[in-house]
């Protein structure tokens, strides 16, 4: 196991942990059709219940469903990227449905200017098809880089104001998108942009112990909500 991207993990869950706690009612993008967020309203009604992501750009990746009972994520479920053959990019499969569109990870200030698209790292792009949702990993590849990983791209367009920003420091950032929100209406996608995320197990015990702290806040939310319909 990786310390230091260990580490790295912790400090993002803290900060979504902590985002958790006090995020108000309009930072629910699942209700208002962000990219990767569960399709509400119109024809199509979301079945499954929000999940988060964890991916990296060697096609690692695995995700947990929120139970809105426990307040909780679920066990770990594999979920390993692969090439898609129509398009060459690294893309993940996700376990439901989602609003399309894609999202821009700004590099940390110590990004290499010349491994970034004005400015930006990363970018992910989510779609369906008659399955499921899908969501594509895009990287910059560095001048010079041997043996890329699968993600690593030498351009990809600037088609959104919509961004996030990398957290840690060159060759072991990662990212969270979106950056706060309530898990029982929130898709999070949290990305690892330099090297592969820790083992499930390892950070499911980090989750563990900051959702301990997401969901004092989760259960007052939802108390309240309850109590105004009543």
């Amino acid at each position: 196991m990786n310390l230091s991207k260990l580490i790295v993990v912790l400090v993002l869950l803290l900060e979504l942990s902590g985002s958790l706690a006090h995020a108000e009612p309009v930072l629910e993008p699942g209700q208002s059709g962000a990219p990767g967020q569960r399709i509400v309203g119109g024809t199509t009604t979301a079945a499954a219940d929000p999940f988060r992501i964890f991916f990296d750009e060697q096609g690692n990746g695995f995700y947990q469903i929120f139970n809105p009972t426990t307040g909780q994520y679920g066990p770990a479920v594999n979920d390993p990227g692969f090439i898609d053959p129509a398009t060459g990019f690294l893309t993940y499969r996700l376990p439901q449905f989602v609003v399309p569109g894609p999202v821009l990870i700004m590099g940390g200030p110590d990004e290499p200017a010349n491994s970034t698209i004005n400015g930006f790292s990363d970018r992910i792009f989510f779609f369906d098809d008659a399955t499921s949702g899908l969501m594509q990993y895009m990287s910059v590849r560095e001048p010079g880089e041997v043996g890329a990983p699968p993600a690593d791209v030498s351009t990809f367009p600037i088609d959104t104001t919509l961004f996030v920003n990398e957290t840690g420091p060159e060759g072991n950032n990662s990212f969270v998108y979106p950056g706060s929100g309530d898990p029982s209406t929130t898709n999070f996608f949290i990305g690892t942009s330099d090297g592969v995320i820790p083992e499930p197990t390892s950070i499911i015990l980090l989750a563990t112990g900051m959702g301990l702290l997401a969901f004092g806040g989760w259960v007052q939310r939802h108390r309240a909500r309850v109590d105004s319909r009543n």
